[in-house]
Parts: C-alpha cells; sequence; structure tokens
C-alpha cells in the first residue's frame, strides 16, 4: 500500500508514550490542540506530557510496565517543532503474588467525542495486569473499572493543566480519513482533518488483546 503524506493539522501536536511491559514494547499515541505560538524548546513540553502520564497512568498500571520514553511533534507544519523526553516511569500497582497476565492482554479506553461516524474511533489499549483483574474469563473486574475510570479522567486533568503556546492544551482525536474503503482500497484522506476535543471516555468492561506485543511468531 503506497503511503500516503497527511495534511498539517493546524494549532495540533501529537504526542508518542512507549515504553515496556516484561521485555515487550508498548506504544500508545494521543493529539492535542494549543494555541500559538508554540515554546521552541519542546524538550520541555514532553517533560509535562511524561509527567502528566506518571500522574494519570502509572497508579493503575503494574509495577512490570514502564514509560521509557515521550515524544511530541507539532503537526501544523510538515516540518514542525519536535521534543523528546527519556524520563522513566514504572507502574506503581503492586502485584504481590498475583500471576502477570499475558503481555498481548490490554485493557481498553474509548475516547468520547460530539461526533458520529462508522469506522475506528479513539482508543487507547493500557498494557496488561495481573490474573485477579479478570472474572468469567473475559470480564474486568468491577474494582478495576473504577480505577481506570479514575485514572482517565485524571489523564484528561493532566493534559488539558499543560500550557504550550499561549493556553493549556485541550486533549484532542483527528480524523485524516473520511468515511468508506474496504480490505483492499484505503479510505480516502480528508484535505482538512478534522480536530474533535475529548469530551469524556468509556472503560470497556471486556479484556482486550494487542497480539503485536506478543513478538514474530517463530517456526
Amino acid at each position: 500500500m503506497p503511503q500516503v503524506v497527511l495534511p498539517p493539522a493546524q494549532s495540533q501536536i501529537r504526542f508518542k508514550y512507549q515504553g515496556t511491559v516484561r521485555g515487550q514494547p508498548w506504544v500508545n499515541l494521543f493529539y492535542a490542540q494549543y494555541v500559538p505560538p508554540l515554546p521552541t524548546n519542546m524538550n520541555t513540553l514532553a517533560q509535562g506530557l511524561s509527567s502528566a502520564w506518571n500522574t494519570a497512568w502509572a497508579p493503575a498500571l503494574t509495577t512490570d510496565v514502564s514509560l521509557t520514553q515521550t515524544s511530541v511533534w507539532d503537526l501544523s507544519t510538515n516540518a514542525g517543532l519536535v521534543g523528546t523526553d527519556g524520563t522513566s516511569h514504572p507502574g506503581t500497582r503492586t502485584m504481590g503474588t498475583a500471576t502477570p497476565l499475558p503481555v498481548n492482554v490490554a485493557y481498553c479506553i474509548s475516547w468520547k467525542v460530539n461526533y458520529r461516524w462508522r469506522g475506528g474511533h479513539f482508543r487507547t489499549y493500557l498494557p496488561s495486569g495481573i490474573g485477579t483483574d479478570i472474572t468469567s474469563g473475559k470480564t474486568l473486574a468491577g474494582s478495576l473499572v473504577t480505577l481506570l475510570q479514575t485514572q482517565a479522567q485524571a489523564f484528561i486533568t493532566a493534559i488539558n493543566s499543560l500550557v504550550a503556546g499561549t493556553s493549556p492544551l485541550v486533549l484532542t482525536g483527528v480524523r485524516y480519513y473520511g468515511h468508506g474503503g474496504s480490505e483492499t482500497t484505503p479510505p480516502t484522506p480528508l484535505p482538512t482533518p478534522i480536530i474533535l476535543p475529548i469530551q469524556s471516555y468509556a472503560v470497556h468492561t471486556r479484556v482486550d488483546s494487542m497480539r503485536r506485543r506478543t513478538g514474530k511468531e517463530q517456526y
């Protein structure tokens, strides 16, 4: 499939959290809106985003999960400012004697916006937890759902409290593609991306999976 050059998204940053769970990599991508101009030292912004992750997600993730790098890009031009921060933040949720879940297990959070369309919506897949998180083989325990709800709201609050440009950030989702597409034909890119502020969240009560975390299959 040919690579598509995406159009600029005005007053938007994209930031990436990446880390490990028992030696396997994980990545989460997010977007936020700012009021120009951005600070020239984007590394400082990356540090703030890293601290926001630690505030919001470390309490919900077990100690075998670590954030290892935070990156941020200005999307207003194809040559926008970039920044990185290499501060490591481990999860702080103690495991005790519980059995860790497989690294491909994920907990899913949907980010709600005031817009309707068919197809993929904004989601985050968090690294795995422990066996006592799951009941009936597929359902998240009520205490875990409550914890994830609390931390999802904490993440929105933490990101929206960071200042970049001349005002606080606003956590967003960005739609680059319109409706349509199939298994063989990708959807058509939009001429101008649609910027959608995140209004709320929903924690999925069924356990999810990220197969790529198990690595390439060996024969």
